[in-house]
């Protein structure tokens, strides 16, 4: 089996490398690989997109490929190093920011959804040190900038599960192809602290998600 995992972030990529006990083995334009047994990851100098993501389905072949993104809870269930494998897709708006929302408006912020259906139930667990939440709502692309004060607007308008910064468009687009089992992964680096004590979030989060794949591939 041969579990590929692609991002562009160098922290990303290094969090993986510790975790995996990754080894370089390809550098080629735009891209370097490495890998530890069936794992292999793609470390992009730019955000992936349908044509990139077509070009290492035919370099790789892989039985899975996972597209990790990272973001925020602001809701008091969540904590870092939550996973989150979301199916609906919500866009931020920015009206939101110079507009008092309340029950009888709320819905005005929706926007665009998208609802892919990758995860077959709805439903949170608790899986050793961290909160797994399947089937999720996930919010892009807030603005770097955002002010953490409109966060109880986020509520009232959204209740999703975990804002991102980054623009998932390009991934949402890529599993709606379904030319490969792909699966978005949200990872929480900021909001509620853990109980659990961490030098480090952003590896704590990706040694979580690495063991949220083990387990829907022990399902397969």
């Amino acid at each position: 089996m041969i579990s590929l995992i692609v991002h562009h972030n160098p922290d990303v990529r290094d969090s993986f490398v510790r975790a995996l006990s990754l080894e370089r083995k390809v550098e080629e334009a735009g891209k370097t690989l490495y890998q530890h047994g069936k794992w292999l990851y793609i470390a992009l100098d730019t955000p992936i997109t349908p044509e990139v993501y077509a070009s290492l389905l035919e370099d790789y072949n892989p039985d899975a490929l996972y597209l990790p993104t990272f973001g925020q809870s602001i809701d008091m269930v969540h904590e870092e190093g939550d996973i989150i494998l979301p199916n609906v897709f919500l866009s931020y708006n920015p009206l939101i920011e110079i507009t008092n929302v309340d029950e009888s408006n709320r819905d005005t912020f929706l926007g665009q959804a998208d609802f892919l259906e990758s995860y077959n139930e709805q439903k949170d667990y608790y899986v050793e040190d961290y909160g797994l939440s399947i089937g999720g709502i996930a919010v892009g692309w807030l603005p770097e900038n955002y002010d953490e004060t409109q966060n109880d607007k986020l509520m009232m308008a959204y209740e999703a599960d975990v804002y991102l910064t980054d623009s998932i468009r390009e991934l949402i687009e890529i599993v709606k192809t379904e030319a490969a089992p792909s699966y978005i992964t949200c990872g929480i680096i900021r909001g509620k602290k853990s109980a659990n004590p961490m030098n480090s979030v952003l590896d704590t989060t990706v040694r979580n998600m690495i063991t949220t794949w083990r387990l829907m591939e022990d399902e397969e």
